[in-house]
């Protein structure tokens, strides 16, 4: 047999889990946390432990895990290529829901902001020390930081 079946067998296993026990339909579920993870890069064999960190966050905090999921879904692309990982996006997911923020203007606004800061860090341009200046440290410990 593939080397696969048992982290496909997992997956269902998880997903009808979090299909029971959250707000996620099954489907909703399958499709988001997926893309998340194809989007992050992340293996099969590490779903447990996305779907765990959601429940976890939709069980601590004023949030729904679907809204949870659909926001990290939106802001993955951005996340990813400022370095962050995926229990990182999970929990600004999570805050910017708590905050009631919505998933298609603030993923769109979060993901802008991700872009440009890592843009700016990397070109090495003057807006590194406005946000360096936000943050109250030096641009060169603000880029090391990034």
């Amino acid at each position: 047999m593939y080397k696969t079946v048992p982290e496909l067998k997992e997956y269902t296993r998880v997903m009808s889990e979090l299909g029971n026990t959250t707000d996620l339909s099954l489907e909703e579920g399958a499709e988001r946390l997926t893309k998340f993870m194809n989007i992050m890069g992340t293996g099969l064999n590490h779903f447990r432990n996305i779907g765990s960190t959601v429940v976890e966050l939709g069980n601590n905090f004023v949030t729904s895990e679907s809204s949870i999921v659909q926001m990290a879904t939106r802001i993955a692309s951005a996340g990813r290529m400022a370095g962050m990982s995926e229990a990182q996006i999970l929990g600004l997911s999570n805050a910017m829901v708590s905050l009631d923020i919505r998933a298609n203007r603030g993923g769109t606004a979060i993901s802008k902001l991700l872009t440009m800061i890592s843009k700016a860090v990397i070109d090495g341009t003057e807006d590194v020390q406005k946000f360096a200046d936000a943050a109250g440290m030096s641009a060169e410990k603000f880029s090391q930081a990034w």
